[in-house]
């Protein structure tokens, strides 16, 4: 548990694409975690696609039915999780906070900037992911952003 977040609220699906990189080193990025934006990226459904890899489809569809580019691209398949957190912003020095009724969120009145260390928690999720029996250090790669919306 770490101090200053009520509740994590991880949502319950992944969002899945597959880029197509012409280079190693644009895989390696996306790979990474990072955004190129004039990649082509597409949705899809990773687990039809791990099926008909398995079964020796050639031909492998998107979940629209449109048939994916040719294997001359690095394609590079990425599943993103979010975890919501709600934060309180209420501290032992700052006992004057306000509570919205049709928010549920709290904002301090003091106007002071607070710092919320995650890392360990981070970590944690890390070392779980790289050490479960279906991860393939040689293909798999975990890379954990932190995004502030």
């Amino acid at each position: 548990m770490v101090e200053g977040i009520i509740l994590a609220h991880p949502f319950n699906s992944s969002f899945d694409k597959v880029y197509y990189c012409t280079t190693d080193d644009e895989a390696a990025q996306v790979a990474m975690g990072e955004t190129i934006r004039y990649l082509r990226a597409e949705s899809t459904n990773l687990q039809k696609t791990a099926l008909a890899a398995e079964s020796g489809i050639d031909s492998v569809k998107d979940t629209d039915g449109v048939a994916l580019p040719p294997k001359a691209n690095i394609a590079v398949y990425t599943s993103t999780f979010y975890i919501g957190l709600n934060i309180s912003l209420k501290d032992s020095k700052s006992p004057q906070v306000s509570a919205s009724s049709s928010e549920h969120c709290l904002v301090a009145v003091t106007g002071e900037t607070r710092k919320l260390d995650i890392s360990w928690p981070s970590q944690e999720f890390y070392d779980i992911c790289r050490h479960s029996p279906g991860y393939v250090e040689d293909s798999m790669n975990v890379s954990i952003k932190h995004i502030r919306k």
